[in-house]
Protein backbone atom coordinates (compact mmCIF):
# COMPACT_ATOMS: atom_id res chain seq x y z
CA UNK A 1 0.00 0.00 0.00
CA UNK A 2 1.32 3.50 -0.77
CA UNK A 3 1.93 5.87 2.08
CA UNK A 4 -0.58 8.55 2.97
CA UNK A 5 0.02 12.11 4.02
CA UNK A 6 -1.06 12.10 7.66
CA UNK A 7 -1.54 9.20 10.02
CA UNK A 8 -4.62 7.58 8.47
CA UNK A 9 -4.24 4.23 6.75
CA UNK A 10 -7.23 2.88 4.78
CA UNK A 11 -8.55 -0.48 5.92
CA UNK A 12 -10.04 -3.13 3.65
CA UNK A 13 -13.47 -2.28 5.08
CA UNK A 14 -13.00 1.37 4.16
CA UNK A 15 -12.32 0.41 0.56
CA UNK A 16 -15.39 -1.79 0.26
CA UNK A 17 -17.71 0.69 1.95
CA UNK A 18 -16.82 3.42 -0.52
CA UNK A 19 -14.79 5.60 1.85
CA UNK A 20 -11.76 5.11 -0.42
CA UNK A 21 -13.06 8.08 -2.41
CA UNK A 22 -12.23 10.34 0.54
CA UNK A 23 -8.79 8.83 1.00
CA UNK A 24 -7.51 8.84 -2.56
CA UNK A 25 -6.46 12.51 -2.77
CA UNK A 26 -4.05 11.90 0.12
CA UNK A 27 -2.26 8.99 -1.57
CA UNK A 28 1.21 9.64 -2.91
CA UNK A 29 1.93 8.63 -6.47
CA UNK A 30 3.49 5.20 -6.88
CA UNK A 31 6.45 4.88 -9.22
CA UNK A 32 8.35 1.73 -10.23
CA UNK A 33 11.62 0.79 -8.56
CA UNK A 34 13.24 0.59 -12.01
CA UNK A 35 11.72 2.60 -14.86
CA UNK A 36 11.52 1.68 -18.52
CA UNK A 37 14.09 4.36 -19.35
CA UNK A 38 16.53 2.89 -16.82
CA UNK A 39 16.03 -0.63 -18.13
CA UNK A 40 16.66 0.53 -21.68
CA UNK A 41 20.09 1.74 -20.56
CA UNK A 42 20.96 -1.79 -19.42
CA UNK A 43 19.89 -3.84 -22.43
CA UNK A 44 17.61 -3.85 -25.45
CA UNK A 45 14.01 -4.98 -25.25
CA UNK A 46 14.81 -8.04 -27.34
CA UNK A 47 17.58 -9.07 -24.96
CA UNK A 48 15.40 -8.48 -21.91
CA UNK A 49 12.43 -10.28 -23.48
CA UNK A 50 14.48 -13.39 -24.24
CA UNK A 51 16.08 -13.42 -20.79
CA UNK A 52 12.82 -12.93 -18.90
CA UNK A 53 11.05 -15.48 -21.08
CA UNK A 54 13.54 -18.15 -20.04
CA UNK A 55 13.02 -17.20 -16.39
CA UNK A 56 9.24 -17.35 -16.89
CA UNK A 57 9.42 -20.83 -18.43
CA UNK A 58 11.54 -22.05 -15.54
CA UNK A 59 9.09 -20.57 -13.04
CA UNK A 60 6.17 -22.34 -14.71
CA UNK A 61 8.02 -25.65 -14.85
CA UNK A 62 8.82 -25.44 -11.13
CA UNK A 63 5.50 -24.04 -9.90
CA UNK A 64 4.01 -25.64 -6.81
CA UNK A 65 0.49 -24.22 -7.03
CA UNK A 66 -2.40 -26.12 -8.59
CA UNK A 67 -4.79 -24.03 -10.71
CA UNK A 68 -6.95 -26.92 -11.95
CA UNK A 69 -9.97 -25.74 -9.96
CA UNK A 70 -9.48 -22.04 -10.74
CA UNK A 71 -11.66 -19.92 -13.00
CA UNK A 72 -9.95 -16.92 -14.58
CA UNK A 73 -11.38 -13.94 -16.47
CA UNK A 74 -9.33 -11.60 -18.68
CA UNK A 75 -10.79 -8.13 -19.27
CA UNK A 76 -9.03 -6.30 -22.06
CA UNK A 77 -8.80 -4.80 -25.52
CA UNK A 78 -7.60 -6.07 -28.90
CA UNK A 79 -4.36 -7.40 -27.38
CA UNK A 80 -6.43 -9.68 -25.15
CA UNK A 81 -8.60 -10.59 -28.16
CA UNK A 82 -5.47 -11.60 -30.19
CA UNK A 83 -5.86 -8.98 -32.89
CA UNK A 84 -3.46 -9.41 -35.80
CA UNK A 85 -4.17 -13.16 -36.02
CA UNK A 86 -7.71 -13.04 -37.44
CA UNK A 87 -6.52 -14.61 -40.69
CA UNK A 88 -5.42 -17.77 -38.93
CA UNK A 89 -7.75 -20.70 -38.42
CA UNK A 90 -8.95 -20.92 -34.80
CA UNK A 91 -6.94 -17.82 -33.93
CA UNK A 92 -8.62 -17.33 -30.51
CA UNK A 93 -6.65 -20.38 -29.35
CA UNK A 94 -3.51 -18.25 -29.77
CA UNK A 95 -4.76 -15.43 -27.55
CA UNK A 96 -2.93 -14.90 -24.30
CA UNK A 97 -5.98 -16.01 -22.21
CA UNK A 98 -6.20 -19.30 -24.12
CA UNK A 99 -2.48 -19.93 -23.74
CA UNK A 100 -2.75 -18.92 -20.08
CA UNK A 101 -5.29 -21.70 -19.52
CA UNK A 102 -2.92 -24.19 -21.12
CA UNK A 103 0.08 -23.03 -19.08
CA UNK A 104 -1.69 -22.98 -15.70
CA UNK A 105 -4.04 -25.89 -16.33
CA UNK A 106 -6.92 -23.72 -15.13
CA UNK A 107 -10.48 -25.05 -15.15
CA UNK A 108 -11.69 -22.15 -17.27
CA UNK A 109 -10.40 -18.88 -18.71
CA UNK A 110 -12.95 -16.37 -20.03
CA UNK A 111 -11.69 -13.97 -22.69
CA UNK A 112 -13.40 -10.56 -22.39
CA UNK A 113 -11.13 -8.79 -24.87
CA UNK A 114 -12.78 -6.38 -27.32
CA UNK A 115 -10.84 -4.52 -30.00
CA UNK A 116 -10.71 -0.75 -29.52
CA UNK A 117 -11.84 -1.00 -25.90
CA UNK A 118 -10.72 1.60 -23.39
CA UNK A 119 -10.69 1.67 -19.61
CA UNK A 120 -12.78 4.88 -19.58
CA UNK A 121 -16.02 5.97 -21.22
CA UNK A 122 -14.52 8.43 -23.72
CA UNK A 123 -14.08 5.89 -26.53
CA UNK A 124 -15.35 2.36 -27.18
CA UNK A 125 -16.67 -0.59 -25.11
CA UNK A 126 -15.20 0.78 -21.87
CA UNK A 127 -14.03 -1.62 -19.19
CA UNK A 128 -15.84 0.42 -16.54
CA UNK A 129 -19.20 -0.35 -18.18
CA UNK A 130 -18.67 -4.06 -18.91
CA UNK A 131 -16.64 -5.47 -16.02
CA UNK A 132 -19.86 -6.97 -14.61
CA UNK A 133 -19.71 -9.47 -17.49
CA UNK A 134 -17.04 -11.22 -15.41
CA UNK A 135 -18.69 -14.36 -13.94
CA UNK A 136 -19.36 -14.09 -10.23
CA UNK A 137 -17.52 -17.35 -9.46
CA UNK A 138 -14.25 -16.12 -10.98
CA UNK A 139 -11.20 -16.82 -8.82
CA UNK A 140 -8.63 -14.67 -10.66
CA UNK A 141 -9.39 -11.49 -12.61
CA UNK A 142 -6.81 -10.02 -14.99
CA UNK A 143 -7.37 -6.49 -16.31
CA UNK A 144 -5.04 -5.38 -19.10
CA UNK A 145 -5.77 -2.05 -20.75
CA UNK A 146 -4.68 1.52 -21.33
CA UNK A 147 -3.27 1.21 -24.84
CA UNK A 148 -6.32 2.69 -26.57
CA UNK A 149 -6.81 5.22 -23.77
CA UNK A 150 -3.37 6.56 -24.59
CA UNK A 151 -4.34 7.02 -28.24
CA UNK A 152 -7.11 9.52 -27.44
CA UNK A 153 -6.57 11.24 -24.08
CA UNK A 154 -5.96 14.92 -23.65
CA UNK A 155 -5.45 16.38 -20.19
CA UNK A 156 -9.22 17.01 -20.03
CA UNK A 157 -10.10 13.34 -20.57
CA UNK A 158 -7.23 12.22 -18.38
CA UNK A 159 -8.57 14.12 -15.36
CA UNK A 160 -6.91 14.11 -11.94
CA UNK A 161 -6.63 11.76 -8.99
CA UNK A 162 -7.92 14.54 -6.73
CA UNK A 163 -11.25 14.93 -8.54
CA UNK A 164 -11.67 11.55 -10.27
CA UNK A 165 -14.62 12.74 -12.34
CA UNK A 166 -16.64 10.28 -14.46
CA UNK A 167 -15.66 10.21 -18.13
CA UNK A 168 -12.01 10.78 -17.23
CA UNK A 169 -9.27 8.18 -17.08
CA UNK A 170 -8.61 8.77 -13.38
CA UNK A 171 -12.28 8.76 -12.47
CA UNK A 172 -13.35 5.77 -14.55
CA UNK A 173 -10.33 3.71 -13.52
CA UNK A 174 -11.14 4.44 -9.87
CA UNK A 175 -14.77 3.43 -10.47
CA UNK A 176 -13.64 0.23 -12.20
CA UNK A 177 -11.34 -0.75 -9.38
CA UNK A 178 -13.89 0.10 -6.71
CA UNK A 179 -16.50 -1.94 -8.57
CA UNK A 180 -14.20 -4.95 -8.82
CA UNK A 181 -13.35 -4.69 -5.13
CA UNK A 182 -17.01 -4.53 -4.10
CA UNK A 183 -18.49 -7.04 -6.54
CA UNK A 184 -15.73 -9.67 -6.58
CA UNK A 185 -14.47 -9.62 -2.98
CA UNK A 186 -13.15 -13.18 -3.10
CA UNK A 187 -11.24 -12.88 -6.37
CA UNK A 188 -7.52 -12.24 -6.72
CA UNK A 189 -7.30 -9.21 -8.99
CA UNK A 190 -4.33 -8.40 -11.22
CA UNK A 191 -3.94 -5.14 -13.15
CA UNK A 192 -1.54 -5.30 -16.10
CA UNK A 193 0.00 -2.08 -17.38
CA UNK A 194 0.09 -1.59 -21.18
CA UNK A 195 3.09 -2.53 -23.28
CA UNK A 196 5.07 0.47 -24.53
CA UNK A 197 4.43 0.93 -28.23
CA UNK A 198 5.91 3.09 -30.94
CA UNK A 199 2.53 3.96 -32.44
CA UNK A 200 1.79 6.06 -29.37
CA UNK A 201 4.91 8.14 -30.04
CA UNK A 202 3.89 8.61 -33.66
CA UNK A 203 0.40 9.73 -32.66
CA UNK A 204 1.84 12.18 -30.11
CA UNK A 205 3.65 13.91 -32.96
CA UNK A 206 0.41 14.10 -34.97
CA UNK A 207 -1.83 14.93 -31.99
CA UNK A 208 0.08 17.26 -29.74
CA UNK A 209 -2.57 17.11 -26.99
CA UNK A 210 -1.84 13.44 -26.23
CA UNK A 211 -0.13 12.49 -22.97
CA UNK A 212 2.71 10.04 -22.52
CA UNK A 213 1.99 6.38 -21.76
CA UNK A 214 3.94 6.84 -18.56
CA UNK A 215 1.26 9.20 -17.21
CA UNK A 216 -1.39 6.50 -17.54
CA UNK A 217 0.86 3.80 -16.12
CA UNK A 218 1.64 5.77 -12.97
CA UNK A 219 -2.06 6.23 -12.25
CA UNK A 220 -2.69 2.50 -12.74
CA UNK A 221 0.16 1.70 -10.34
CA UNK A 222 -1.08 4.21 -7.77
CA UNK A 223 -4.74 3.16 -7.74
CA UNK A 224 -3.93 -0.56 -7.87
CA UNK A 225 -1.79 -0.11 -4.75
CA UNK A 226 -4.58 1.85 -3.06
CA UNK A 227 -7.04 -0.97 -3.67
CA UNK A 228 -4.47 -3.59 -2.74
CA UNK A 229 -4.55 -5.27 -6.15
CA UNK A 230 -1.71 -7.24 -7.67
CA UNK A 231 0.18 -5.51 -10.50
CA UNK A 232 2.04 -6.93 -13.48
CA UNK A 233 3.93 -3.92 -14.78
CA UNK A 234 4.58 -4.71 -18.43
CA UNK A 235 5.30 -1.09 -19.30
CA UNK A 236 8.38 -0.77 -17.10
CA UNK A 237 9.57 -4.35 -17.69
CA UNK A 238 11.14 -3.56 -21.10
CA UNK A 239 9.34 -6.58 -22.60
CA UNK A 240 7.94 -6.65 -26.14
CA UNK A 241 8.65 -2.93 -26.56
CA UNK A 242 8.08 -2.03 -30.19
CA UNK A 243 10.52 0.90 -29.94
CA UNK A 244 13.06 -1.90 -30.49
CA UNK A 245 13.06 -2.72 -34.22
CA UNK A 246 14.01 -6.34 -33.48
CA UNK A 247 10.86 -6.74 -31.37
CA UNK A 248 8.76 -5.49 -34.29
CA UNK A 249 10.49 -7.89 -36.68
CA UNK A 250 10.21 -10.94 -34.44
CA UNK A 251 7.07 -10.44 -32.33
CA UNK A 252 5.05 -7.23 -32.93
CA UNK A 253 4.55 -6.77 -36.69
CA UNK A 254 2.29 -3.70 -36.45
CA UNK A 255 4.03 -2.22 -33.41
CA UNK A 256 1.03 -2.79 -31.13
CA UNK A 257 -0.27 -6.35 -31.56
CA UNK A 258 1.77 -9.51 -31.34
CA UNK A 259 2.17 -12.45 -33.68
CA UNK A 260 1.52 -15.97 -32.39
CA UNK A 261 4.95 -16.24 -30.78
CA UNK A 262 4.63 -12.82 -29.17
CA UNK A 263 1.26 -13.67 -27.64
CA UNK A 264 2.73 -16.86 -26.17
CA UNK A 265 5.60 -14.89 -24.63
CA UNK A 266 3.04 -12.47 -23.18
CA UNK A 267 0.98 -15.35 -21.78
CA UNK A 268 4.06 -17.01 -20.30
CA UNK A 269 5.03 -13.82 -18.52
CA UNK A 270 1.56 -13.14 -17.13
CA UNK A 271 1.23 -16.78 -16.04
CA UNK A 272 4.64 -16.73 -14.35
CA UNK A 273 3.89 -13.44 -12.59
CA UNK A 274 0.62 -14.87 -11.27
CA UNK A 275 2.50 -17.90 -9.96
CA UNK A 276 5.23 -15.74 -8.37
CA UNK A 277 2.81 -13.38 -6.68
CA UNK A 278 0.42 -16.13 -5.53
CA UNK A 279 3.31 -18.20 -4.13
CA UNK A 280 4.73 -15.14 -2.35
CA UNK A 281 1.29 -14.50 -0.87
CA UNK A 282 0.99 -18.09 0.35
CA UNK A 283 4.47 -17.94 1.85
CA UNK A 284 3.52 -14.75 3.65
CA UNK A 285 0.46 -16.43 5.14
CA UNK A 286 2.55 -19.42 6.27
CA UNK A 287 5.09 -17.12 7.89
CA UNK A 288 2.39 -15.39 9.94
CA UNK A 289 1.11 -18.76 11.16
CA UNK A 290 4.51 -19.89 12.41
Amino acid sequence: MPSLSGNDTPSANAVVSGNMTDLLPKIEMVTPEITLAERRQICSSLEETLLVNQEDKTCLEERRLDFSDKKIACLGDSITAAANLEGQENYPACSYPAVLQELLGAEEVVNLGIGGSTIGRYWSSPFVERYREIPQDTDIIIVMGGTNDGFCLSQKEFGTLTERKPWTFCGDLDELMRGLKENYPNADIFFVTPLPNILHDYLMRERTYLLSQNDLVNVILTLAAAYDFHVIDLYNANLLDSHDADIVTDYMPDGVHANETGYRILAEHIAAEIVRQEEAHMEGIMDTLQ
